[in-house]
């Protein structure tokens, strides 16, 4: 039977054994890591279901150039040139954002995991 160590474990290069992970460490690593999640949560855009590309636009904008590049880059990564070029083109549309996701067979939950976009559910809906 293999035992599962109770701390992180690392290869220590000097003394060729496994050596728990200093408490230090891994303190600083969880800090790490929740500061990264904030900042992430931070660059989110939240919108509501029946949102706009133009809301969508101004949403971005007030956000900041990192959360303004962080969506370029995300639309440029994970959809075709096409579909990116037309959501741009779509800037100041009155257009429902999820409609036009949906009428070009793209589901809410794709659009929230590749693009840091977050929609708000309506409480009415629940």
């Amino acid at each position: 039977m293999v035992s599962i160590p109770e701390f992180p474990r690392r290869f220590n290069s000097k003394t060729g054994k496994m050596e728990p992970v200093p408490l230090e460490r891994r303190l600083q690593r969880e800090q790490e890591q929740r500061q990264l999640e904030a900042e992430e949560a931070a660059r989110k855009i939240h919108l509501k279901q029946d949102a706009t590309f133009a809301d969508l636009f101004d949403v971005i904008r007030s956000k900041g150039k990192a959360t303004e590049d962080e969506f370029h880059l995300e639309l440029a990564n994970n959809f075709y040139p096409d579909i990116a070029m037309e959501i741009f083109g779509l800037m100041h549309s009155s257009r429902k954002v999820l409609d036009w996701f949906e009428k070009n067979g793209i589901d809410l939950d794709d659009v929230e995991t590749y693009l840091p976009i977050k929609f708000e559910v309506d409480p009415e809906e629940n």
